[in-house]
């Protein structure tokens, strides 16, 4: 399996007139991205209970007619406060029945940051041996999701 991150820190704020004078390169190379993917992967943080504006901004670039997230299957993760980004989640999944994103119920990923210990090295890298087997089991899981959803 290769994941290939898509960079969105470089997409412009939302413009609908901007698709009538040419979209920003940035926002072509992510929809393309997205487009060529088998199956997505989203790393969800949770900002005052919700997803964070950078990402919505992403998703509305990408759900513009043609909505290059329609049928692909997903899933999430996150680590955040004491509810592990679950509510930032779950307003994801709100927003997938639209876009037609078809989201792996089962293993979810919700990493209680600040309530457990050893997670986390002091760069942010994964370390526990845990949460790397969940992932795993995660990512096997998107395969098996996405091969059945391809029959």
């Amino acid at each position: 399996m290769l994941v290939v991150q898509a960079d969105i820190s470089q997409l412009p704020l939302y413009n609908d007139d901007l698709w009538a004078s040419g979209i920003p390169d940035s926002v072509a190379n992510f929809r393309e991205q997205i487009n060529s993917a088998d199956a997505l992967l989203f790393s969800v943080p949770e900002y005052n209970y919700s997803l964070p504006g950078p990402m919505k901004n992403a998703i509305d670039w990408a759900s513009k007619n043609p909505n290059v997230f329609a049928g692909k299957p997903a899933t999430m993760l996150g680590s955040g406060g004491s509810s592990g980004t679950a509510t930032a989640q779950l307003h994801l999944r709100q927003a997938a029945v639209w876009l037609d994103i078809h989201f792996l119920n089962r293993p979810s990923i919700q990493i209680k940051r600040f309530v457990e210990q050893d997670v986390f090295d002091d760069e942010g890298n994964l370390i526990s041996d845990k949460w790397r087997q969940r992932i795993r089991e995660q990512m096997q899981a998107l395969q098996q999701w996405t091969e059945q959803l391809q029959k």
